[in-house]
């Protein structure tokens, strides 16, 4: 079992979210979706080293 934050951390600058604006998108679809997940300023997603730009 892998927890929602865990799945969007491996996937960070991927192709499948390729940078931070798509990042929010999709957590703020999850989020709408999952009353459990953090504000995403309360994650480290947009704050990770694998982000190669500073979108």
């Amino acid at each position: 079992m892998a927890s929602t934050l865990t799945v969007l951390e491996k996937a960070a600058g991927s192709a499948f979210i390729p940078d931070r604006s798509r990042m929010r998108d999709i957590y703020q679809r999850l989020r709408d979706l999952d009353d459990g997940l953090l504000p995403i300023n309360k994650t480290s997603l947009l704050t990770t080293s694998r982000w190669t730009t500073t979108s």
